[in-house]
């Protein structure tokens, strides 16, 4: 099964590459529309294979997930917008970063894959915003996140700080044996929080009025 993640990750990435130095030459839309699409044909092929070695059935179907709204969004692109280049590439690599975040063993790279979709997200909410308040959207976006990631991040280097390491399975094991009931509280706080503030109600009222 991660041979199959992986050929989609690495397609996404040639996708960029090939969009990122040869846009004059290629028509970029395409190009993002036959990948997004070829993604979700090998997922769909992977799915038919019914082996979920090495990846949890949860992630498989976010994997999914994510590549079917990438092909759809790929095909809802306008070929008369402007700005083509950066907004096929910024589309490819919330696929690349949203499938990373699913497949990573590691509290820590899944952070930094987690935070990394946000770059791209500012560039898609900055330009082609439908509102005119975008640009106050992509400040409260970036101010909201910041927020949250801040509880996340202090909880991540605490357990490193205790375990010297951010493998999940590791953790779940440490965990489960060495942190006392006030310690698991707070990290549990601290996670949720992390989980409030990124999705709360509030905050997405305010970026899109």
């Amino acid at each position: 099964m991660l041979i199959f993640i992986n050929l989609i990750e690495f397609l996404l990435l040639f996708g960029v590459i090939l969009i990122t130095f040869f846009a004059e030459a290629i028509n970029p839309v395409r190009v993002t529309r036959v990948i997004s699409n070829l993604s979700l044909l090998i997922i769909i092929y992977a799915l038919n294979q019914c082996d979920l070695t090495y990846i949890s059935p949860l992630s498989f179907l976010f994997i999914a997930l994510t590549c079917f709204l990438l092909s759809e969004c790929a095909l809802s692109i306008n070929e008369n917008s402007p700005f083509l280049k950066p907004l096929c590439v910024s589309l490819l690599l919330i696929g690349i970063f949203l499938i990373g975040c699913f497949i990573v063993e590691d509290l820590l790279l899944f952070y930094i894959f987690f935070e990394a979709i946000l770059i791209p997200m500012y560039i898609l909410v900055g330009i082609w915003g439908s509102r005119e308040r975008k640009i106050r959207a992509v400040y409260l976006l970036f101010f909201y996140t910041l927020v949250s990631s801040l509880f996340f991040l202090i909880g991540i280097l605490y357990l490193f700080y205790l375990f010297n390491t951010t493998n999940i399975e590791w953790l779940t094991y440490f965990c489960n044996i060495y942190l006392t009931k006030t310690e698991m509280y707070s990290l549990w706080l601290l996670f949720f929080f992390f989980i409030c503030i990124e999705n709360s109600y509030v905050s997405f009222t305010y970026m899109v009025t």
